[in-house]
């Protein structure tokens, strides 16, 4: 089970950074829709990750239901997403204010 979670965090990390440095260069799209993450810019970064509210809550309760975890490491799991979502919102701000500036 352990190598299977490596391997997935490896795959993972390799197509965030191949699909960034891809769009890196690009122009971003600030209105109208994109599929790809990587193509828009920072404000809209940053709205498609506060919209996505609904559907982590979703899927944390349906994690809670049909999960065999203990309480503990449920809630340690729910921490974890909680903080990495909130430093992608801080993150996505600050840069988009950057980017507004200059």
């Amino acid at each position: 089970m352990g190598f299977d979670f490596l391997l997935i965090a490896i795959v993972v990390i390799g197509i965030t950074f191949f699909f960034s440095k891809r769009y890196k260069k690009t122009e971003k799209v600030d209105k109208g829709f994109a599929v790809s993450y990587y193509k828009l810019s920072y404000r809209r970064k940053m709205i498609r990750t506060l919209t996505s509210i609904p559907f982590i809550i979703v899927a944390c309760g349906v994690l809670y239901y049909l999960s065999d975890w203990p309480l503990p490491i449920y809630f340690g799991f729910v921490g974890l997403i909680s903080v990495i979502f909130l430093v992608q919102v801080l993150y996505n701000y600050k840069m988009w204010k950057k980017e507004e500036q200059g």
